[in-house]
Formats: C-alpha cells, structure tokens, sequence
C-alpha cells in the first residue's frame, strides 16, 4: 500500500468515507473508489479541489502574542474534601499554604500595570478550595474593581469550586458580580461519593446537589465539571448534569500521569472510553436531527466536549475557512498563575514544578519565551499530525506529565483530540443544508452564518 498524501487525512465510518484537508482544514464525505485510489498512494489533487483549498501548502506563522490579561490566584493549598484522583490540592511540604492580602493586592496591581491596552482584564480564584479564602476573595474583588476603573478597565471572574460551601452569601457573591463558575462535581451519587469524599469521610452528593440547585437559579450558565475515572458510565454522568439543571456539563478525563504512584488511573482506558462515547454521542446526534427531534439534540447538548468540536466544524463548514490553532490556549502568554507566594507560573497546573516559575508579581513582566514556541512547530509529533490546526497542540502539562517533556506528546490525550475532531467531521459532514437550517432553529448549534461563495 502506498503512502497517503500527507495533505489529505482519511478516515472511515461504518462504510462511509471522509476526506480532510491537514493544511487547510476543509472537510467532505467522498466516495469510496476516490477514497481506496488515495489510500493506495495515488494523487491527492482529486479530493483537495472537491475541498475547494488550494494545492500549496501554507506559509510560516509569525506571531504577535498579546499581553497577559488573566490572572488565575491559588488562593489555598487547602481543601475540605479528599478527592481520590486530586493532582493538586493541599500541598503540606511548603512554609505557606495560603495566600495573603498583600500578595492578592499585587497580583491585582501587576495584571493592571501588564495588560497593556487590554480594557478587560480576568481574575480566576483557584484552589485547593478558593471558598475556604472566601472573606479575601471578597476583598480582592472591591480592591480589583477600583483599581481597574482607575485604570479604564472592565474586570471579569472565574471560579472552580467543589461547591460545598455554596452558601447563600457566596451564591450571591457570584451572581451580583457574574462570576464564571465551574462546579467540580463526578455525577450520580455512587461516583462522586466514591471519586470525591469529604476530608474527613463520607459521601459528598447530597450535600453538595441542594447547593448546586440553589446556585442554578442565580448563575444558570455555571458549568458542570466531572472527572472520567475509568469504568464511569458516562451517560449517567450527563444524566446527573440535566437532573440537576445544568446546561454545560465538561467532562474531563483524570490526569493519570501526575498523579502519585498507587493513585494512577488507567488514563488509556479512561481516554478510550471516553473517545467511545464521542463517537456514539455523533451517532445519537445524526438520528436526532434526522429525526427532527429537537428535545433530543437539547439532550445531547449539554455535553460541552461534544459539542465544541461541532461547532468548530459546524463554523469551518458554513464560513469556508476556519482560524488555525497555533496553540491549544494561553497558558504563560495570556494567561498566567500567580502562587500562594506571588511567584509567577504558565498556569495552576504548574505551580508544583517550581523550574517552570516565569517571575513574580514583585517584578514586572515574566518570562515567556518557552511558551511561545508553538508545538506545532517545535514538535515533531504535532508537525506531522493531520489534526495540528484544529487542536493547536492540546495540553502541555498532560504532555509533560505523561512523556517529561512539554514537546513530545502525550498519546492519550492526542488519541481523544483526533477522535472529537473525526467525530465532528463525520457529523457535520453527514448533515444535509436543511438538517443545519434545524439545528440553527433549535439552539442547539449557533446562528446563521454567511453563506459560503
């Protein structure tokens, strides 16, 4: 058999056939004479002008990196549950577990003064527990504000929280101030009391559901944010989501590589199963629209990671061109982590490998370099994979976790990337101009766009 052009990326599905464009990510179904011709080595050409994309491959990126406007502060090592697959957590080898005022202050100061032209600037509040700091959150929220209007700004909010104090002060915190609230909470009340315990034991969901209900009725577009340890069954999972009024539920697989040793997860099984259950959620989907089934698609819809490869397809499809990912988020550009010390690092996932700090909020600026080298460049796994420009490289952190290095990749992760986009593409692909038309009438995938020449 000969070699496949390495423009092209094909894949099949239940006898149909798909053809993707790794420069120019175009997509289509094709036959499957044209598809067996181009599997056997033979010339691309064909199935790249049915793509409507040009023949020559694409120049070199230059890039111009905008100014830090995120701050992520990990306001405690500490927690109050003991969750079994934690990576982070409370780190109990250091002098300080716990941020103080003054230190919140000049991250505040420094994300002012660092923004450059930015008007808006992002404050997340991160943990350990962030709520267990709650009275601090509450200052750095009045002494942000000032100093950002002072400065002709905006401030925006983020939180992840396990949601056990949720009390009817925070609630009212997050609302007024319109916090973007991710609750970290594993589904029905076998897994999350399994997977995330209280500290000093016992179950965790019925606790924290009421919470959540009550946190729904003020912030209804928090997001719902379970963790796969393998063996979950993940339409239980989603089921939880919708029962207790999510409209975004994200799940994510565990982390296994960083991990300590008798904790580890199996992160193949876990990222296999969950790449499964993408493809079968594509499969309800296509039956659902064929269907005209609206309440099923608003279903489906509260899965976040299904849904963000369809609607990245679903723009790329309708606009004839969809923007390169050069990188997979702004982990030590735009954003940044500030530790319980004020020491500076490319994102929370880092703060426990101390050779990664790129400053502090002592001193301004950081140094960013290392992080602004594009995997898709610098790696030789992501410049020879088919899916770079719709991925952007994935995580780096779960890269260096699962190989020691930011640069070569972690093929659990890449396995699950390739499978949503290829899931997405299948979709997408599948669905006739009036099955679009009805999923734009429903909500469930974005307004009209223009439609392409």
């Amino acid at each position: 058999m000969g070699q496949i052009d390495p423009r092209l990326h094909l894949f099949e599905v239940d006898g149909s056939n798909y053809a993707v464009s790794t420069e120019y990510m175009r997509f289509a179904g094709i036959d499957p004479e044209t598809a067996a011709v181009v599997r056997l080595g033979g010339p691309a050409e064909p199935v790249l002008s049915r793509l409507g994309v040009p023949l020559e491959p694409c120049g070199r990126k230059r890039f111009l990196f905008a100014p830090p406007d995120t701050l992520v502060l990990m306001l405690t090592y500490a927690c109050n549950m003991a969750c079994r697959y934690c990576c982070q957590g409370e780190i109990p080898d250091i002098r300080e577990n716990q941020m103080s005022e003054a230190v919140s202050c000049r991250s505040v100061d420094w994300l002012i003064r660092n923004s450059a032209g930015s008007k808006t600037v992002n404050i997340g509040f991160f943990g350990g527990e962030p709520l267990l700091k709650f009275s601090l959150m509450q200052k750095i929220a009045v002494y942000a504000e000032r100093q950002a209007a002072a400065a002709d700004k905006r401030v925006r909010y983020g939180i992840m929280t396990n949601g056990l104090l949720l009390t009817d002060p925070v609630i009212d915190f997050l609302a007024e101030r319109q916090v973007e609230v991710t609750v970290s909470f594993d589904g029905p009340p076998a897994v999350q009391d399994r997977n995330r315990p209280l500290k000093g034991g016992g179950g965790s969901f019925h606790l924290i559901a009421e919470k959540i209900r009550k946190l729904l009725a003020r912030c209804p577009d928090a997001t719902l944010r379970p963790t796969l340890y393998a063996g979950a069954d993940l339409d239980e999972v989603l089921q939880t989501a919708r029962q207790l009024g999510f409209r975004q539920c994200r799940i994510e697989k565990v982390s296994s590589s960083l991990l300590p040793e008798g904790k580890k997860n199996d992160e193949a099984a876990s990222s296999g199963q969950l790449a499964a259950h993408l493809r079968r959620q594509g499969e309800r989907f296509l039956t659902a629209v064929r269907d005209r089934d609206a309440a099923g698609l608003r279903r489906i819809a509260v899965d976040g990671a299904f849904m963000e490869g369809l609607r990245q397809m679903f723009h790329a499809d309708w606009a004839g061109t969809v923007r390169r990912r050069w990188f997979s988020c702004g982990t030590g550009r735009q954003l940044l982590a500030v530790a319980v010390n004020g020491d500076l690092y490319p994102c929370p996932r880092f703060l426990a490998l101390p050779e990664y700090r790129v400053g502090s909020v002592a001193e301004d600026g950081f140094q960013g370099e290392l992080h602004q080298k594009s995997l898709l460049i610098h790696s030789e796994d992501c410049r020879s994979c088919w899916a770079r420009y719709f991925c952007g490289g994935a995580c780096i952190v779960e890269h260096l976790g699962g190989t020691g290095s930011i640069f070569r990749v972690n093929p659990n992760t890449c396995r699950l990337r390739r499978a949503r986009i290829e899931t997405a593409v299948r979709v997408i692909a599948e669905c006739s101009d009036e099955d679009k038309a009805f999923l734009q009438e429903t909500g469930v995938l974005p307004g009209r766009l223009a439609v392409k020449a």
